[in-house]
């Protein structure tokens, strides 16, 4: 007998446990505690969670890319649209594709990042200074408490 049929349903019952391990690990329960409810070790429940956390990410990361994709069509459609006004000068058009581009632009990261410099009064490094804690709290205590 082949090793995929010695034990029917294991590839289902392996299955169901992740899905309870990473339910009860969304729940705050510990790995120890979970394993200990659903009967495996402690590294079996770290992989069940992982290994859901993985597949969750694939989903996620395969949607995103779906969405981008009927983004970018949208984009075009509207691109096409207005493109042969633009061609002919109309500035109103011309204005609409700079924006269609920009919001493809940002759509697929294209833009560099915008670095922003924060500085203090005329252009000077700004003082950091260490604070108390109780600086932040105290004002948010109700009266007559110290600390």
């Amino acid at each position: 007998m082949s090793r995929n049929n010695a034990n029917p349903g294991a590839k289902e019952e392996q299955a169901e446990r992740r899905v309870k391990a990473f339910e009860l690990s969304k729940a705050g329960a510990s790995y120890r505690q979970i394993g200990a409810q659903l009967g495996v070790s402690v590294a079996t429940v770290h992989k069940d969670v992982t290994t859901v956390l993985k597949k969750l990410n694939e989903q996620t990361l395969e949607l995103a890319s779906l969405m981008r994709a009927m983004q970018t069509e949208r984009l075009d459609t509207m691109l096409l649209g207005v493109w042969p006004q633009a061609k002919r000068g109309d500035v109103a058009a011309v204005d609409r594709v700079l924006r269609i581009e920009e919001r493809r632009a940002r759509l697929w990261g294209l833009d560099m990042p915008i670095k922003q410099e924060i500085t203090g009064k005329d252009g000077g490094a700004i003082k950091i200074m260490p604070m108390d804690y109780r600086e932040l709290i105290l004002p948010l205590a109700p009266e007559g408490i110290d600390e």
